[in-house]
């Protein structure tokens, strides 16, 4: 095993953005090792992997990998888990909106009842 005190991530054009949430989760990744020659590419498997969870929305799921360690091919699966993507709501924000809908939904149903 060894261990290197850099890496470098960064992250290409692919993007998803949540129709729910509207937050923009980078799903390409390029992951580079300098010190230890080891470049590698991870790449979503499914784009619509969001998980909105109480005050945090973040994406979670599988992933691909390609790229070189040491001059030789590597390929292989993985997991990757994004947190922390700004997003218009959260859980309680949508649970609040769906429950605004439901109210009024049955309301004007109620109404419809009542007076024909």
């Amino acid at each position: 095993a060894a261990h290197y005190e850099r890496a470098v991530f960064s992250h290409d054009r692919r993007v998803w953005k949540s129709g729910t949430t509207k937050a923009e989760y980078p799903l390409s990744w390029t992951i580079a090792v300098p010190d230890g020659n080891i470049e590698l590419v991870t790449s979503a498997i499914l784009s619509e992997e969001e998980m909105i969870f109480g005050s945090i929305n973040y994406w979670e799921g599988a992933i691909t990998v390609s790229g070189t360690i040491g001059g030789k091919k590597v390929k292989g699966t993985g997991f990757m888990e994004l947190a922390g993507y700004p997003s218009d709501y959260n859980f309680l924000l949508l649970a609040g909106k769906n429950l605004n809908r439901e109210i009024t939904k049955r309301i004007s149903a109620g109404a419809k009842n009542l007076f024909g």
